[in-house]
This record gives structure tokens, C-alpha cells and sequence, in this order.
């Protein structure tokens, strides 16, 4: 009975762990008023009070520090997209439109009071299911194609059953959260440039992220984020994606590498489509985040949209665009 007795941490171990957390949150600060080069062992110690030595009670090295500081942000910015997919769930099933795409919306319901009873239209919405799609029996069964426990629970972005379908066709929901998770990865990196430069910037010496490090699991868990909600739509509403044949073939072994490591339930072709939308969204972000595009934009907002539109003809939705 006792061995079941779950011990309290000692107060001991909760100064250390108390500690060990101002450490990563002070480096951080440094990170976010100095630039990544003032994350040294010796700023952090001057900011706290210690030693430089006496920090190497609580990390091995300096770049233990940094990789438990990028885990630290790849959670932060993991919770913020499922804070901000849980949101635009609520608004759909509620009968709302996904937040902020109101202008969006607003656009599609104009459209849809002339042509919605004709089919020619998808519902209203920040992304829609695209008509045009081949039926969805004619590219994969959507019964082989359920999303693999080992990508996390697909629950907690959308809700099984019927529910994607309360409001339109069956990808409608995952459609709107998908939407929501790439708006929202641009609105965080935006209010976060010092940080997102360190985990999707250039990288640093000695901060080798590799996917049996415990601490690396945290980026990977961000990706999950996207990966859940893109197997999840895979499940409800086919799109076109390359059969393997069709994909270069030093891509497809690459491409099936990743399939075993990330554990995906999906085909070769549907994964090669999500690494090409992660690029797009990615890429553009980046873009905006490190000021790449200031020689032509001063606002470049409308060109995510645009881009979100792009992304959408990917996988088989539409997205309509801002009036």
C-alpha cells in the first residue's frame, strides 16, 4: 500500500526546480532585450545574483540552457495555437465565424445569398471544403486513413463524430481550425520576433536539436499541432495528393524517413502536400518576422491572405479572400 504513496517534492527540490525556472526565464529576457548573444552564463548570473559557476549546478553547459530555453518557447507556442484552434472551434459550432476572419466570412455570405443554393458556392467560411474535389471514395477510404494514436489526441483539435459536419461538409470544422493555427503561428512569431529567431532562425553553435532529445520533443509537439489537424481533414475530406510513384524518388525515400519518425497515418503523397504547405506558411512568416520584405510591403497582411489562399488550393479547400 505504500509503495502506491505518491511523495511530495522536498522543499529542497522545489527551491531547485524554483530556481532552475528563474534561470530560463531570465536568459529570456536577455533574449528578448539583447539579442541572443547576451544569453550567457555570465549575464544570467549577474542578472540573479550568482556566480557563473553556480549555475552549473542546475545545467551541465550552456547549451543545455538554450535547449531547455527553446523547449520552453516551442510549449508556449504550442499552447497558444491550441488556445487559439479551441477558440475558432467554439465560435464555428456556436454558428460564429473563426476569428479574425470575419472579413473573410463577410465576403463568402455576400457570394452565398446569390449562388449558395446552387451548389456553386461552399458555405461560408474561413476555409471550405472545395467542390471540386473528386468524391472522396475515388482517392483513399477514409477508414484506412484514421489518424494514428502516436500523433496525439486528434479530440483535443476536433471533435469526432458528426460535429464536423454541423455546419457544412465534413471538413468544415478542421478547415477553421486550420485556418485559426496559421493565423495564429503568425500573430505569436509577430509579437515574439526575438524568439522566433531563435527557434526557426539560423542555428546555434552547439544547439543541435536532435529527435531523441527529450527537450527537442517540445518542437515536435508544436509540429504535431498541424500535423494532427491535417491528418484529421485527410480523414474527413480527401484531397489530391501525388501517389508514390508520382513523387521524385530521393524525395519519397526522404519523405518516408519522416513518415517513421513523426509515427504519421498517412500516405506518402498526403505528407509530401503537408511539407509543402508547412514551407508556404513557414516561409512567408519568416519572411515578414526578419523584415525580408520591407523593400516592397510595409504591411504585409494582405499578402498572407493571399498566401492562406494558395495553401487552401492545396488541399482541396477554398478560401475566400478579404474585400
Amino acid at each position: 500500500m505504500n509503495a502506491h504513496v505518491v511523495r511530495a517534492p522536498s522543499r529542497r527540490d522545489r527551491v531547485r526546480a524554483a530556481t532552475s525556472q528563474e534561470i530560463v526565464a531570465t536568459a529570456r529576457r536577455l533574449l528578448v532585450e539583447q539579442g541572443v548573444t547576451a544569453v550567457s552564463l555570465r549575464a544570467i548570473a549577474r542578472e540573479m545574483g550568482m556566480t557563473a559557476p553556480a549555475l552549473y549546478r542546475y545545467y551541465d553547459s550552456h547549451e543545455e540552457l538554450l535547449h531547455h530555453l527553446v523547449g520552453d518557447i516551442f510549449t508556449e507556442l504550442a499552447g497558444y495555437l491550441h488556445t487559439s484552434i479551441k477558440a475558432a472551434e467554439r465560435e464555428f459550432l456556436a454558428g460564429g465565424s473563426s476569428a479574425p476572419g470575419d472579413r473573410a466570412v463577410s465576403r463568402g455570405q455576400a457570394i452565398s445569398r446569390g449562388q449558395a443554393a446552387s451548389g456553386n458556392v461552399a458555405p461560408p467560411g474561413d476555409l471550405a471544403p472545395s467542390g471540386d474535389l473528386a468524391p472522396p471514395g475515388d482517392l483513399a477510404p477514409p477508414g484506412d486513413l484514421a489518424p494514428s494514436g502516436d500523433l496525439g489526441a486528434p479530440g483535443d483539435l476536433a471533435p469526432s463524430g458528426d460535429l464536423g459536419a454541423s455546419r457544412g461538409r465534413p471538413g468544415d470544422l478542421v478547415a477553421v481550425q486550420l485556418i485559426a493555427a496559421c493565423r495564429a503561428f503568425r500573430s505569436w512569431a509577430l509579437e515574439h520576433q526575438p524568439e522566433f529567431g531563435m527557434i526557426f532562425g539560423s542555428p546555434l553553435p552547439g544547439l543541435d536539436l536532435m529527435h531523441d532529445d527529450p527537450v527537442a520533443e517540445c518542437g515536435f509537439r508544436f509540429g504535431q499541432v498541424f500535423l494532427d489537424l491535417f491528418s484529421e481533414l485527410w480523414r474527413r475530406w480527401p484531397f489530391r495528393a501525388p501517389a508514390d510513384d508520382e513523387i521524385d524518388p530521393s524525395l519519397r525515400r526522404q519523405l518516408a524517413h519522416y513518415h517513421d519518425l513523426v509515427g504519421a497515418d498517412l500516405p506518402l503523397g498526403a505528407l509530401h502536400t503537408f511539407l509543402r504547405c508547412w514551407v508556404l506558411l513557414y516561409g512567408t512568416v519568416s519572411l515578414e518576422v526578419f523584415g525580408h520584405l520591407r523593400f516592397a510591403l510595409d504591411d504585409a497582411a494582405p499578402l498572407f491572405e493571399l498566401m492562406l489562399a494558395d495553401l487552401a488550393a492545396m488541399i482541396g479547400l477554398e478560401y475566400p479572400m478579404p474585400s
